[in-house]
């Protein structure tokens, strides 16, 4: 399956937010998107994920073509997303936000359409189990540490089954040890079948999960390729990576 992102653009004001982005994220493979402060990264994945209404170019899914994006899209669709910073309910357990999210999923056309029967307890604790909180299934968010924190939004977005996971900056605020996990978790869900985009600024990270590179700068692609070619290309390291690409 091929996600395709087309000349996607968004202004605010005087301000080109993002600029004729195109990009494409296949199953099974992790797209990060990269670039300084104000690039337009999250941006783009506030217009992937509907939160945002894009204002020219379109997304194609697998065939199916989306001019805009609605939130009450994102089920059908297969999209499911991150953001920056966490969003938890603190009166609900690990659990429960699981259970919460898997439940819409069940409701939507796609989950019927496919067949799911799966019972809700045990798709939570399998989802749980594959991102290291499954002893903590009865605890609040506040009882989770940061970077478990975010490991609980993942396993809540895996809970809709994703085609398409947007995950913006994961490893923000997580320790050396908890980015390592992620990056195991990360390179499981798209070797799973599932496509990743990732923003993210932690370029270890980035070098070990992403199967290509986009870097973004004032709002407009500059440049694609592997790791290997990002932290090799002139302008990438003027822009960017500075001193830390040598």
């Amino acid at each position: 399956m091929l996600i395709r992102v087309d000349a996607v653009s968004k202004r605010f004001g005087g301000l080109q937010a993002v600029d004729a982005v195109s990009l494409s994220a296949r199953s099974g493979q992790v797209t990060a998107v990269i670039g300084p402060n104000g690039a337009g990264k999250s941006t783009l994945l506030d217009c992937l994920s509907g939160l945002t209404p894009f204002d020219s170019g379109r997304i194609d899914i697998d065939g199916a073509m989306f001019t805009s994006i609605g939130r009450g899209d994102l089920l059908e669709a297969g999209i499911t997303r991150t953001f920056q910073t966490v969003r938890l309910f603190d009166s609900l357990t690990v659990e429960e936000h699981v259970g919460l999210a898997h439940r819409s999923y069940l409701r939507c056309r796609r989950a019927r359409e496919l067949g799911t029967r799966r019972d809700t307890a045990d798709a939570c604790r399998g989802l749980l189990s594959q991102v290291g909180l499954l002893q903590k299934a009865a605890m609040r968010p506040s009882e989770l540490s940061y970077g478990e924190r975010r490991h609980l939004e993942i396993a809540r977005g895996l809970a809709t089954r994703p085609r398409l996971f947007l995950l913006d900056e994961p490893a923000a605020g997580s320790t050396y040890s908890e980015q390592a996990r992620l990056a195991t978790l990360i390179r499981a869900i798209a070797d799973a079948g599932c496509a990743v985009i990732l923003v993210e600024h932690h370029m270890d990270l980035v070098g070990q999960v992403s199967d290509g590179v986009v870097v973004l700068n004032f709002g407009r692609v500059i440049v694609t390729g592997t790791i290997s070619d990002i932290r090799r290309n002139p302008e990438v390291i003027s822009v960017y990576l500075g001193v830390a690409a040598q």
